[in-house]
């Protein structure tokens, strides 16, 4: 079982599926610690992204395990509550 999985079952939440979430290396723990302390409750991601890697647009109640900057999971999977398509201004 890898650190990922592990994580997921040691959380004790019963998660089905779920997204893995690395942020770049800017502000990484730090984005990882607001998560954690409550200050940041909502995240964003490109549609062109989704697209290109060929992944399904996130839907409420999907969970995300976000990985800090050495890419162990850090922070406890978290629920999406919405979701929003905004154009891009390019």
């Amino acid at each position: 079982m890898g650190q990922i999985e592990k994580f997921v079952k040691d959380s004790g939440v019963s998660i089905p599926a779920y997204n893995v979430c690395f942020y770049d290396s800017n502000g990484t723990d730090e984005i990882l610690d607001n998560i954690l302390c409550g200050k940041k409750r909502a995240n964003t991601g490109l549609f062109s992204l989704f697209e290109a890697q060929m992944q399904l647009l996130p839907r409420t109640g999907d969970y995300t395990v976000v990985l800090d900057s050495d890419t162990p999971p850090r922070a406890a999977a978290s629920r999406r509550p919405s979701m929003s398509r905004t154009p891009s201004l390019a």
